[in-house]
């Protein structure tokens, strides 16, 4: 259970997984670099054809230099650890929102507004992805009422026609003129879109 609660509140994304395996790679690597630069002075002394006092002094270094390594080492990877999950969180957190929205727009809705928490990343993304629901939400709105207004003005035509049998050519090409200012409208409003 606490295993579940940790996944679903902290691994958002299987790319932390990747990130994190590059993260360690990284540590490992300065890790092995640190670990040559320290301890390959010692290794070359006791190796070499010295006297044995130097040498072991070097073994004493040495082994001095391996009890405050190691420890040292491990508390700097636990800590560099844990702060790589807390800065992943800043990062995913938002994408799983991003990824939400984006799910919502596919869907139609066009209703949900983003919100990521105020210390998380991306900031500047949220506000672009906010602008674009709202420029979309305006857009299909304008449609949306253009095409309201056609089909009102349609059903009215075609009652007028139905109901009236001294319409005139005049009162006809009014109503079709107005139909096909609408549909004008409708047309400027969805060349705003681009396919």
């Amino acid at each position: 259970m606490a295993l579940r609660v940790f996944r679903k509140t902290w691994i958002i994304d299987s790319n932390q997984y990747k990130v994190l395996a590059i993260i360690i790679l990284y540590i490992l690597l300065a890790l092995l670099l640190s670990g040559a630069m320290i301890f390959l002075p010692s290794i070359t002394s006791l190796v070499s054809d010295q006297p044995p006092e130097q040498q072991q002094q070097a073994a004493f270094e040495m082994l001095l230099l391996h009890e405050r390594f190691w420890p040292t080492i491990l508390i700097v990877t636990i800590i560099l650890g844990l702060h790589s999950v807390f800065i992943f969180h800043k990062i995913f957190g938002p994408l799983y929102r991003f990824r939400t929205i984006f799910n919502n727009v596919a869907e139609g809705d066009l209703s949900t507004l983003i919100k990521i928490r105020k210390k998380d990343f991306l900031k500047s993304e949220e506000i672009a992805i906010r602008q674009m629901v709202t420029s979309l939400n305006t857009q299909v709105g304008l449609l949306q009422k253009t095409h309201h207004e056609l089909q009102h003005n349609l059903l009215a035509l075609k009652e007028k026609i139905e109901t009236t049998e001294d319409l005139t050519q005049a009162e006809l090409l009014t109503q079709l003129a107005t139909l096909e200012s609408m549909c004008s409208e409708m047309d400027t409003n969805l060349r705003h879109f681009r396919t």
